[in-house]
């Protein structure tokens, strides 16, 4: 009983650690076009997960930007929405992506604290992760598209034929893939 409790607590600790970690990784080290955060064949830019009802389920799982607003950038898309907050919630995604990745793995030190029964204790702690994942890898083409689209109706209005992104891998990736 008492390796489990050290278990919990060793993932409660790793848990709050992961939120700090996610909020002062600096986000130029993520690049949403780029593996492993592009959209594989496989996931047909996030429709594949449709296919699991994540339109349906998704909104109910917890949300750092609800439960803490000030220290995480909302995640719904607003009139003023801009090519600047466009990147920034795409790496969001990929920081968010990372975290419950990096956790859901880390989580396996469990298994040295509590034996078998830590076995048990990590897969369903990696396991619960698993949907965070999906809904980051779901929203990611979706939002690009919306970016994409976003970028050409304002390079039509300013008369401008320059793209927004500075990121050129971003506008590579997503090219064509709709």
């Amino acid at each position: 009983m008492a390796e489990i409790i050290k278990c919990a607590v060793f993932l409660a600790v790793l848990g709050s650690m992961s939120f700090f970690i996610g909020r002062l990784i600096p986000r130029r080290w993520f690049r949403p076009g780029a593996f492993p955060y592009r959209s594989f064949e496989f996931e047909k830019n996030g429709r594949i997960y449709e296919k699991i009802g994540i339109k349906k389920w998704k909104d109910k799982l917890p949300d750092m930007s609800r439960i803490l607003p000030a220290l995480i950038p909302a995640k719904h898309v607003q009139n003023n929405f801009d090519g600047n907050a466009a990147e920034l919630m795409l790496k969001e995604t990929c920081t968010a992506e990372f975290i419950h990745a990096a956790i859901a793995v880390l989580g396996i030190l469990c298994i040295p604290i509590a034996g078998g029964t830590g076995t048990v204790i990590w897969l369903l702690w990696a396991a619960g992760n698993v949907p965070f994942i999906l809904v980051q890898r779901y929203n990611r083409p979706r939002l690009a598209r919306l970016c994409r689209v976003r970028e050409r109706v304002y390079n039509r209005a300013s008369g401008k034929g320059e793209s927004m992104n500075e990121d050129p891998d971003f506008e590579l990736q997503y090219r064509g893939r709709t």
